[in-house]
């Protein structure tokens, strides 16, 4: 389950490698029409750091949605 390879990432257990080679699927790519500042922070209107309720648009944005 969702929970066991969480745990099994956050805490680098003996299966890390097998629940990373699972997760390369999952490898996003650059956000589609690229980043506007990569060097400044969200808070300051760049695109660095914590998004807190707009990440799921970001994550869409760099699956190509």
């Amino acid at each position: 389950c969702i929970e066991d390879l969480i745990h099994e990432i956050y805490t680098c257990g003996p299966h890390f490698k097998e629940a990373n080679a699972f997760l390369w699927a999952f490898k996003l790519s650059s956000p589609k029409g690229g980043y506007s500042r990569k060097r400044n922070h969200f808070i300051e209107g760049g695109d660095a750091g914590n998004r807190e309720q707009l990440i799921n648009s970001f994550v869409q944005k760099m699956n190509g949605q």
